[in-house]
């Protein structure tokens, strides 16, 4: 509410639809900024898991071991082995 009083609004933008008779729907505005968060975090999770396979596929295919990565493909158990043996 703070934010939205004084027009701190980096945080969350207040948009236009959430004034309601000269009044600010928080509840609406909180909502809205919470799942931009959301999202924001599942395209950095993701971002990081594409980044691990890629890396733990350099290194397979570095190596020669190619075998292992088409089973680290299926084998979810093996993929956590092999990037805990490789460190990534």
């Amino acid at each position: 509410m703070v934010l939205a009083y004084t027009g701190e609004d980096k945080m969350f933008k207040i948009k236009k639809n959430h004034k309601k008779g000269g009044k600010v729907d928080m509840c609406q505005g909180l909502r809205e900024w919470m799942e931009d968060e959301r999202n924001a975090g599942i395209m950095e999770g993701t971002q990081i898991g594409e980044n691990r396979f890629a890396g733990l596929t350099q290194n397979l295919i570095k190596e020669g071991r190619t075998d292992e990565l088409l089973r680290a493909i299926e084998d979810k158990e093996y993929r956590k082995q092999l990037f805990k043996e490789l460190g990534i």
